[in-house]
């Protein structure tokens, strides 16, 4: 296929859509499904069909993506006709670039639309429960609507701007709630593994104890602000821990852990470990500067409020498994 056929084909397909969007005609629909909907958009599968024609060759696939592009941005501004009805290709070019694949630049050319985008939100409004954005892309979208309900005059754009801005930011809730579900579900997962390692690698009852207490404590409906008790405990668990994997594999190297009285206690603990266990230069600062932020003063003030002191238990439970891990791996 030539550049000037590729072109042809183009203008046939976005002379149809406009035909039909002018006789009145929805260009593309809505259907229920088992699993919530989906958009049947048949100009934009000829569009995609004609795509994969053309995707191997650099030259014209290239053609075909600014063609879309340049249709979001500067096609015919969209015209209310009947309720839900549009003229312009704009719409048309987004759905389908997002299709093949290039949803930031589909969004980018959105984003310098000099023309009302009514149309364009309607359809974007449809396409949010497809999952076809991540939570930063529905950002810059967002972004563009607001612009638009600041800068038209235009009641019909602005309404929809405003629905589609609405629906947007409940989206972004819902996505960031499932993330910190999903993460949650995993550090519990990894708490339940660290419990179990403790019993079964011989250590003190008395971790998971503290563990369970500070997790009573962050669910319980309580104020904001942690108290020192429950930092202290965390800092407990840590070193006492980390203490006695140390003293525990001296033991089995029938050696001593190494003092050198220009060190604490807890520096000559975390130099032992990183040389007995294999630790990285890396894993080893991670560590260290976990725990130096435990101890230090800044840390108490960092750790204060209730959400960071479940960062910083979230962050113990993981490097805790870590370190029963390698030990694990080397020493039983």
């Amino acid at each position: 296929m030539e550049t000037s056929e590729l072109r042809s084909s183009l203008d046939i397909v976005f002379e149809k859509e406009k035909q039909d969007l002018h006789n009145g005609h929805r260009t593309f629909t809505v259907y229920d499904t088992k699993d919530g909907y989906t958009i049947r958009y048949p100009h934009a599968e000829t569009l995609i069909q004609l795509y994969l024609t053309v995707r191997n060759n650099q030259r014209l696939r290239s053609y075909l993506v600014d063609a879309l592009k340049t249709g979001i941005r500067n096609s015919d501004s969209s015209f209310f006709v009947t309720h839900g009805t549009y003229l312009g290709i704009s719409s048309l070019c987004f759905y389908t670039l997002v299709n093949i694949g290039y949803v930031n630049e589909a969004i980018a050319s959105l984003k310098k639309r000099k023309k009302y985008c009514e149309g364009l939100f309607n359809l974007i409004l449809r396409m949010l429960p497809m999952n076809y954005f991540d939570i930063t892309q529905l950002e810059d979208i967002s972004s563009k609507t607001i612009r638009e309900m600041e800068s038209t005059s235009e009641w019909v754009s602005s309404e929809e701007a405003r629905k589609l801005n609405a629906n947007i930011v409940s989206l972004r809730y819902e996505i960031l709630a499932k993330q910190i579900s999903k993460i949650n579900v995993e550090i519990n997962e990894d708490k339940k593994t660290v419990s179990e390692k403790i019993g079964y690698l011989g250590f003190n009852q008395n971790y998971n104890e503290l563990l369970d207490g500070i997790d009573d404590f962050l669910n319980a409906d309580t104020e904001k602000f942690i108290n020192a008790g429950m930092i202290s405990n965390l800092r407990t668990f840590m070193a006492d821990l980390l203490k006695d994997i140390a003293y525990k594999i001296a033991d089995k190297e029938k050696e001593k852990v190494t003092m050198n009285n220009a060190r604490s206690e807890m520096g000559n603990i975390r130099r032992y470990l990183k040389k007995k266990l294999d630790l990285s230069n890396k894993d080893d600062k991670f560590v260290d500067s976990f725990v130096e932020i435990l101890h230090a003063e800044g840390g108490h003030a960092f750790m204060s409020e209730k959400e960071y002191f479940r960062l910083a238990r979230n962050i113990a439970i993981e490097i805790t498994l870590f370190i029963l891990s390698k030990y694990e791996k080397k020493f039983v």
